[in-house]
């Protein structure tokens, strides 16, 4: 069940990001010094960036542990989807991969 959960979520975290950078360039052009000024313009923003980013970094280190632990070979593609993509669909893809990997374990 958690996996589908998982699952789920990773596959609106796939989606949602990339939608609303595209409204973003739909309305203002594609500048990429623009975009990234943009993530930092204000102090709430800055602060939901630093968030993202420091949140990103712990969860890197912690999945590469994981991954080791549990045998998930692919764990590193979660840092390319974490920083093209975002957080909200790399996230729930390891946590998928995890829990597919805690499922096919033996029991004991």
């Amino acid at each position: 069940m958690r996996a589908r959960v998982y699952l789920f979520a990773t596959i609106i975290g796939f989606f949602v990001p990339p939608i609303l950078i595209g409204y973003y360039v739909a309305d203002q052009g594609f500048d990429l010094v623009d975009l990234l000024n943009a993530a930092v313009d204000n102090t709430i923003a800055l602060a939901v960036f630093m968030d993202v980013t420091l949140s990103s970094l712990v969860f890197w280190f912690w999945a590469s542990g994981e991954a080791r632990q549990h045998d998930i070979r692919q764990w590193w593609w979660i840092i390319p989807a974490n920083i093209f993509i975002g957080l909200c669909f790399a996230l729930p893809l390891f946590l998928y991969w995890r829990e597919r990997a805690l499922e096919s374990a033996p029991a004991g």
